[in-house]
């Protein structure tokens, strides 16, 4: 027997029982809410036959990762890099990242300063390579005049780049701190003189 029970929003027929409405939903193979679960289970877990053969199939995993050892294979990276610039020699995105990996990661000054030079030269206003390269100058040469040359071309071009702004804010306080030393060192200088004279 049917009844229709009046809703708000108009009338829906009411079923004998909840069990009917489960049927009219899992019909053929799906005929219990748990055969959903366990189809489900089947699809996404991987069930190993033993320990060993969880521990076997992971190994698997790490040896198939090419950079597995402390972050990487670092001769790997720059080869990849040097590719890259060979198909694609004046891409300043990427003179930019290689010579940042070889200062920063190798320790190479010489050829990250060439790969800045030559990403400055394809392009003149990216502010984060001109921070890169006074970064590079001060902390190699520590030529402050030079330095300062280019932090201040690159807040020019890029006045909203937190990493350029903090760069040249790092740079002047270094900075200020050998000044700062320097002077300590003629204040010595002078002081240990006045003792002699006495």
């Amino acid at each position: 027997m049917r009844v229709v029970a009046p809703i708000r929003t108009g009338s829906v027929p009411v079923h004998s029982g909840p069990l009917s409405d489960h049927q009219t939903l899992f019909h053929g193979r799906h005929r219990a809410p748990q055969s959903l679960h366990l189809e489900r289970r089947k699809r996404f877990l991987r069930r190993g036959v033993s320990e060993t053969d969880v521990i076997r199939s992971a190994a698997r995993i790490v040896k198939r990762n090419p950079w597995n050892s402390d972050g990487g294979d670092r001769s790997r990276i720059g080869e990849y890099y040097e590719e890259m610039l060979k198909a694609n020699p004046g891409n300043p995105l990427l003179l930019r990242n290689y010579g940042k990996f070889l200062h920063e990661v190798d320790g190479d000054v010489k050829r990250a300063e060439e790969c800045y030079e030559r990403a400055i030269l394809a392009s003149p206003n990216d502010g984060e390579v001109l921070s890169l390269y006074a970064r590079l100058i001060w902390e190699t040469q520590r030529d402050e005049e030079r330095a300062d040359a280019y932090f201040d071309r690159a807040v020019q071009a890029s006045p909203e780049d937190c990493y350029v702004l903090g760069a040249y804010a790092k740079f002047l306080w270094d900075a200020g701190d050998d000044d700062e030393e320097e002077a300590q060192g003629k204040n010595n200088a002078l002081a240990s003189a006045l003792v002699e004279a006495f």
